[in-house]
């Protein structure tokens, strides 16, 4: 296990950044990790929003719908095929905006009603 802690010390959520202010009014929200090494056989990321477990994947790169306005925090556990936890990415805090509704506004650029 000390040699898998080694190798993937350099775990950790690159998006959404720390302190972002993600403008997703319609989408879902990329939530994605990185390490210098593949994972290897059975190891797999659980993602934990809000303080929450939301998935367990190997995907780099999951998207989670219909997440509320305002202030979410996300991290991440990589475990190994024992469920053992090899490392864990620190968290990060985010925010999702949203247009107000005078930004939706439609503006003619010929004028008229």
């Amino acid at each position: 296990l000390s040699y898998l802690r080694k190798n993937f010390k350099d775990f950790a959520i690159i998006s959404p950044q720390q302190e972002e202010s993600v403008w997703r009014p319609d989408g879902p929200i990329p939530i994605a990790w990185n390490t210098q090494y593949a994972l290897q056989e059975g190891m797999q990321v659980i993602i934990y929003l809000d303080g929450k477990r939301h998935t367990a994947t190997t995907q780099q790169m999951i998207a989670v719908p219909n997440m509320d306005r305002g202030e979410h925090s996300v991290k991440a556990e990589l475990r190994d095929a024992k469920n053992r936890i090899v490392a864990t990415a620190e968290p990060v805090v985010f925010f999702v905006r949203q247009p107000g509704l005078y930004n939706r506004a439609i503006v003619n650029p010929n004028g008229g009603g």
